[in-house]
């Protein structure tokens, strides 16, 4: 297809009242796929943890296209239960999550009853809203990884990530393509100068 042909409307709720729809096209999908293999490059070995619905586009697009273009796998979760989905994720040797963070918490919650699964060698991805440098911490303490945290909109996909060479806890990353600006204001919207966030 034409890479500006539109191939979807994902709907957003920004509390305003109504649903509002953001129209994705082909190439929105590609600079996609493209952003999350900018995280730790997938491939055919890597297996992908979906615990998330696949209406949302964080899931759809790291849990379904990435896998698909890497030729990689999907092992499609069923339950919401932490210990199960961590057990699953060790029987079906998942090496990549793709969650949100408040499943992480709950990841975390029941970390100490979890201790005979080993996922240390897994990439965590965290999408879908802010990972914080506590969490981040308690990720990193009790299971031995470093998650790396994605942003971005329904209406624009991915726009940065702290992939593994810019990781820092609490951070949301950097820009992950040419032309992207990202601006911190204070709450009376002005620009905030480098490091005073």
């Amino acid at each position: 297809p034409a890479p500006d042909l539109e191939a979807t409307i994902h709907f957003t709720y920004k509390g305003i009242g109504i649903p509002l729809g953001a129209i994705h096209t082909y190439e929105h999908y590609a600079r996609g796929v493209d952003a999350m293999g900018r995280f730790f490059g997938p491939g055919p070995e890597h297996t992908f943890l979906c615990a998330l619905p696949l209406s949302h586009i964080y899931a759809l697009n790291g849990c379904v296209l990435v896998p698909l273009c890497a030729g990689g796998a999907t092992a499609i979760v069923r339950t919401g239960k932490p210990q199960q989905m961590l057990r699953f994720a060790q029987t079906h040797r998942a090496n990549v999550l793709c969650l949100v963070p408040p499943l992480y918490r709950l990841l975390a919650m029941c970390a100490r009853r979890a201790k005979e699964v080993d996922l240390s060698g897994t990439h965590w991805i965290s999408g879908g809203s802010h990972l914080t440098a506590a969490l981040y911490e308690d990720l990193e303490r009790e299971f031995r990884v470093r998650p790396m945290q994605g942003y971005g909109l329904t209406e624009a996909l991915i726009v940065t990530a702290s992939n593994l060479e810019w990781n820092r806890p609490g951070t949301l990353g950097v820009p992950l393509f040419s032309g992207t600006q990202v601006l911190v204001l204070s709450k009376d919207r002005r620009e905030l100068p480098r490091g005073e966030a």
